[in-house]
């Protein structure tokens, strides 16, 4: 597991790295990586099991091989940043990710379960496709949506957003927080 705050103290961050690639054997990122301005690739284990509050305001970061961690559960991550497209065919838990990375066009998730607040607030949002295994927990349909805006933005300035469900399965309850 790699932890950033420990004792109280933070990883000093490296304003000029580029890419991260991580050991093979690390199961766990938390708490790190936050506002490295040139960060643009991260390569994550295989042996991944959970990422939470890491990777958010990189804002060059565009390279995530999700692909490879097929399992990873992901919380509070990925932030601010500067993807403009994501397709992510595995993944376990997503809870709270991507939000407000308002260069995002379209989005890919084939597997999941999604938890709530998926891309939120990402006002460059186009075309979401949401597989046939894509699932939600219950707190996604409470949640305050996958595109909300804060109450002083216009809601019909944004582009036009397509929503492809492949999952039938998905009722109208948990299509409501698409916002």
């Amino acid at each position: 597991s790699i932890n950033c705050n420990y004792s109280g103290a933070r990883v000093v961050s490296f304003e000029k790295l580029k890419k991260i690639l991580f050991d093979e054997g690390t199961t766990s990122i938390y708490n790190c990586y936050r506002s490295w301005p040139e960060l643009e690739t991260v390569v994550l284990p295989t042996t991944l099991k959970s990422i939470s509050s890491s990777f958010n305001d990189c804002p060059k970061l565009v390279n995530v091989n999700f692909e490879d961690a097929p399992d990873a559960s992901y919380s509070g991550c990925f932030g601010h940043c500067g993807f403009t497209s994501l397709d992510i065919k595995s993944a376990g838990h997503m809870t709270n990710c991507f939000e407000e990375c308002n260069q995002l066009e379209e989005a890919v998730v084939e597997k999941a379960t999604i938890a709530g607040g998926f891309a939120r607030g990402s006002r460059s949002l186009r075309h979401l496709v949401l597989g046939e295994k894509v699932t939600f927990r219950e707190t996604a349909a409470s949640d305050d949506g996958w595109r909300t805006l804060p109450e002083t933005e216009n809601a019909a300035e944004l582009p036009d957003l397509t929503i492809e469900v492949k999952n039938t399965g998905l009722t109208d309850l948990y299509c409501s927080c698409f916002n």
